[in-house]
């Protein structure tokens, strides 16, 4: 069995970045994230999102070590983050 899931977990070309913890913990501080910016009049990518690709999204950002931004490293992430 855990030869097989690691054989799965290789085959994950979007994987999430969120440790052991997974999205549940996050979800909460994502949505008022947005709702701050929005408050803020700050415009995000996340706008025109359902709740759902925006949880996808933002559980595969990293944050830029020079930058300090969240930004997506993966381009074939990106790609689908851009089609959303």
């Amino acid at each position: 069995m855990s030869q097989h899931n690691s054989e799965q977990a290789k085959k994950n070309i979007h994987p999430y970045r969120l440790g052991p913890e997974g999205y549940g913990p996050n979800m909460e501080k994502w949505r008022e994230e947005i709702e701050d910016a929005k408050a803020a009049g700050v415009p995000t990518i996340y706008d025109d999102m359902d709740e759902r690709s925006m949880f996808w999204l933002k559980a595969r950002e990293v944050k830029d070590k020079e930058t300090r931004e969240l930004v997506i490293p993966d381009q074939r992430t990106l790609a689908v983050a851009q089609s959303i």
